[in-house]
């Protein structure tokens, strides 16, 4: 649990003393002035994706009954296609089911145990040497 949770779980700020809580009532004391850092990523051709799921294709969507691309002028909109080769793209959310069918899947998880602390651990210095550089052990440990 966050702390923010255990405090309202435990009748402090927003919760009662049976140990529910009303989670509008938490966000309002502790997440609502928290720093909100978004870790996704545009779908695109140059998205994160593991090599072994191979490359997705990405395109322009197709009339099938005039095989012409949507467009501005022609149709009033435009539209792009996606033919992704897997359903993990860029930062997600992974739950316990993804290694083994007996473990929870996301819609099983409890949203308290969602709501976790962040640690940011920055390697622009590294980046800025060696554009291949990918995060070690050492790293963490520092």
């Amino acid at each position: 649990m966050t702390t923010a949770l255990a405090v309202a779980a435990c009748g402090g700020p927003g919760g009662q003393a049976s140990g529910k809580s009303d989670l509008w009532q938490v966000y309002q004391d502790s997440l609502a002035s928290a720093k909100y850092i978004d870790l996704s990523h545009v779908i695109a051709p140059v998205i994160p994706v593991w090599y072994g799921f191979g490359p997705s294709r990405f395109g322009q969507s197709v009339d099938p009954a005039t095989c012409n691309t949507y467009t501005y002028g022609g149709a009033g909109f435009e539209a792009s296609r996606y033919e992704l080769a897997i359903d993990q793209l860029g930062t997600q959310l992974d739950p316990p089911a993804h290694w083994a069918a007996e473990y929870p899947s996301i819609d099983e998880i409890p949203a308290t145990y969602k709501l976790r602390p962040l640690v940011v651990i920055s390697i622009v210095p590294q980046l800025a040497t060696d554009a291949g550089y990918h995060l070690h052990v050492a790293d963490i440990e520092a």
